[in-house]
């Protein structure tokens, strides 16, 4: 369900900034609180700070208090999921993922982009912000004829767009990727 739960938890929480939540996040313990970011329980649930305690509380989590820890369990958890998802891409195609990429808003979330790469093993890049607009340029000038090609396209906007580029820097502790795969198959 991805960043639908920060949005949640920051209406429930005085509408504080993105940057503030992930400043909060940031600052606040990694690795404490996990949750399965996919249980049915987050996707529309009265209170999602309320669901996170209690999906906690259900499965011997500490309950995460305030925006850092709150945004630090959601973000932690994310990263164990793409990891997770990685993994199971990698077994079905039976290919390696040597890269990944994170497009739209999501891509401005340096912390999450970090996580990601630490958790996934791989490089991570980000952007650009607008890729379905992009995306749609992009086309009606292949149809046009302005480019010739999708890879002219994917160049160029490669070029025009800054992107943020994160490697793997700190090892996920194996505890934590023991518990949230417990969680996984809970």
């Amino acid at each position: 369900m991805g960043l639908w739960l920060i949005q949640r938890v920051r209406k429930e929480l005085g509408d504080p900034g993105f940057s503030e939540v992930v400043a909060a996040a940031a600052a606040a313990p990694a690795w404490r609180t996990l949750i399965d970011p996919d249980d049915i329980g987050f996707l529309n649930p009265p209170g999602m700070v309320e669901a996170i305690a209690a999906f906690a509380a259900a499965h011997g989590e500490p309950a995460p208090v305030g925006l850092g820890a709150i945004g630090r369990c959601i973000f932690d958890s994310l990263a164990l999921d793409y990891a997770h998802v990685k993994g199971e891409l990698e077994q079905l195609t039976g290919h390696p993922i040597d890269t990944i990429r994170i497009i739209g808003g999501g891509s401005q979330n340096a912390l999450l982009n970090q996580l990601t790469a630490d958790a996934c093993g791989v490089p991570v890049t980000a952007g650009p912000i607008e890729t379905s607009a992009l995306g749609n340029a992009c086309l009606q000038m292949i149809a046009l004829g302005a480019m010739s090609s999708l890879a002219e396209a994917r160049a160029v906007v490669s070029r025009s767009f800054p992107l943020g580029e994160y490697t793997p820097k700190n090892a996920v502790p194996e505890a934590a990727r023991s518990r949230f795969a417990r969680l996984k198959q809970a």
